[in-house]
Order: C-alpha cells, then sequence, then structure tokens
C-alpha cells in the first residue's frame, strides 16, 4: 500500500511518500493427489488454500529429492513457484535449502533447514514407551 502526503509545514518534507507491507497470518490448507513413475512424482491439488501442481525428482535411491511447486496465481503478477532441494546425509536426517516465490523478486524469499523423517516402523516402536495417561 502506498501513501502520498503533502504538507505545507516548513518542518516537513513537502511530499512524502509512505509504503505500507500488511502480512496476514492465516490457516491454509494443502491436499494433493501424487503419481510416481520411476524417479519422477507428479503431484497436482491444493497447495496453501489455492489450485496447483508439482513435481518431484528423485535421486541416489531417494537419498535427494528436488521439489517445484506452482500455485496461487492471484497473488503477485506471476503465480508462486517454490523449488527445494534436500539431501538425506544420514539414515532419516536431512538438510534442505530453496527459494520460495522465486520469481515475484518483491516477494522472493531463501531458507534453510535441517529434518528428521518417521516412517511408520519407528512410531510403532516408540507408542509402547510413551506412558498412559491416568
Amino acid at each position: 500500500e502506498r501513501s502520498v502526503t503533502t504538507s505545507n509545514d516548513p518542518t516537513k518534507p513537502p511530499v512524502l511518500v509512505e509504503d505500507t507491507t500488511l502480512t496476514e497470518d492465516t490457516l491454509k490448507f494443502t491436499a494433493q493427489f501424487a503419481k510416481r513413475w520411476h524417479f519422477l512424482t507428479f503431484r497436482y491439488g491444493i497447495m496453501e488454500s489455492t489450485g496447483g501442481f508439482g513435481l518431484d525428482v528423485d535421486f541416489f535411491g531417494d537419498r535427494l529429492n528436488v521439489r517445484t511447486d506452482v500455485f496461487d496465481w492471484s497473488r503477485s503478477e506471476y503465480p508462486r513457484l517454490r523449488v527445494r532441494a534436500a539431501w538425506e546425509f544420514m539414515k532419516h536426517i536431512y538438510v534442505t535449502a530453496g527459494a520460495d516465490d522465486a520469481i515475484n523478486e518483491s516477494h522472493r524469499d531463501f531458507f534453510v533447514g535441517m529434518g528428521v523423517t518417521f516412517t511408520d516402523g519407528d512410531i510403532k516402536a516408540l507408542l509402547p514407551m510413551i506412558p498412559a495417561p491416568l
């Protein structure tokens, strides 16, 4: 949002231009259909409460994953493009990096992170160790 204010006050600039950015925290949903074909996974559905599609490419026995999402055609001039790569350097532990909103320069954001994955078997093994409520 941009506001332009003019003033005759000699202590203030004659024309004051202010840019204000409003950020809202809202709950968003994602639900996708996916089909894997060899090392490619094609996805489509609802991404962050908007329509979209994606493509995942897996390398080295699924230890390196490159994921691309295209969604939210209404927010900016171009749709939102998110690209990320994740590398599982130890079993169940990975590092990730990428760019969000990569083609809209005014909203572009870069990220890095680490994560841990669990399989159904891992969770099943932990359940007996969780204390029951009284």
